[in-house]
């Protein structure tokens, strides 16, 4: 039998090396921007495009949908949702009365306003807030952006991005009512006008004061 030619094996290796690399980084970016699994069901989106609300928020819970909250003084059962009521805006914690209503998919999480308004992707963007560890701002827009991940411990929200090291990812800074991820640990250094928060997904029929 003839031994296979040099240029032969060094083809396959070559193409073993290929496929290892694209297996890595895909292993990386569902690390990156995936929670292992989500609460209750999650609708299939396509791709990165805008989703469509097809049920407006509401007194009363939908099925599959979720609420966000904060559980500490003095946000205590403000729930979180757009500055711009049901369109891009800064990521804020309001009245139970205005309280969005969310799913989780893909680690995004996504904002269902009334019909006929696109749904609304949570996005957190990189420039750095303040003084060191600093703070980085959400806001709600029409499109996703892949900048870590949002996912969750028991009913906790964490977010979670491999270039960014945290000492909690479940570190949030509330100033003025507005949302930041805390780069910081909680406690610790914490700005001005701002106060350390965790904040919650709530299952309950209604949002709660």
């Amino acid at each position: 039998m003839r031994a296979p030619s040099t240029l032969a094996f060094l083809a396959v290796a070559a193409a073993a090396m290929v496929v290892d690399a694209q297996q890595g980084a895909y292993s990386q970016w569902i690390y990156q921007c995936v929670p292992s699994s989500f609460p209750g069901p999650t609708p299939t989106l396509s791709g990165d495009s805008p989703a469509t609300s097809t049920l407006p928020p509401a007194a009363t819970l939908t099925p599959n949908n979720l609420w966000i909250r904060a559980v500490e003084e003095p946000y205590f059962h403000k729930y979180l949702q757009s500055s711009s009521p049901n369109a891009a805006g800064a990521a804020v914690l309001g009245d139970a009365s205005t309280a969005a209503q969310f799913f989780f998919v893909y680690g995004r999480i996504v904002l269902i306003p009334p019909r006929p308004s696109p749904a609304l992707y949570a996005v957190v963007h990189p420039e750095v807030i303040g003084p060191a560890p600093g703070r980085l701002a959400i806001t709600f827009e029409t499109e996703a952006v892949n900048y870590g991940g949002f996912l969750y411990t028991g009913d906790t929200l964490m977010w979670r991005n491999l270039a960014v090291p945290r000492p909690n990812e479940s570190a949030w800074l509330v100033c003025g009512g507005e949302v930041f991820v805390n780069l910081g640990e909680v406690g610790e250094g914490t700005p001005e006008g701002c106060v350390d928060q965790t904040i919650h997904f709530y299952f309950g029929k209604t949002a709660d004061v």
